[in-house]
């Protein structure tokens, strides 16, 4: 199960990364939700939302920024 800590997610690079622009709150989350579909594609928003702890609607405008 992931963790809400953002430890065990990879942001120290995200200033290369195409999500530079955005707060590095934003970016680590964008980054935990990619790895999260890549794992369990098949998760509801509201499953993601659990295992992230954040809202579905967060979620959703996540995956608008993908």
């Amino acid at each position: 199960m992931y963790e809400n800590n953002g430890s065990n997610y990879e942001t120290k690079n995200i200033k290369k990364d195409k999500y530079s622009k955005l707060i590095k709150k934003t970016a680590s989350k964008l980054i935990q939700l990619k790895e999260i579909i890549e794992h369990h594609p098949y998760l509801s928003q509201q499953e993601t939302a659990e295992r992230m702890g954040i809202s579905q609607g967060r979620v959703s405008q996540l995956k608008k920024l993908l």
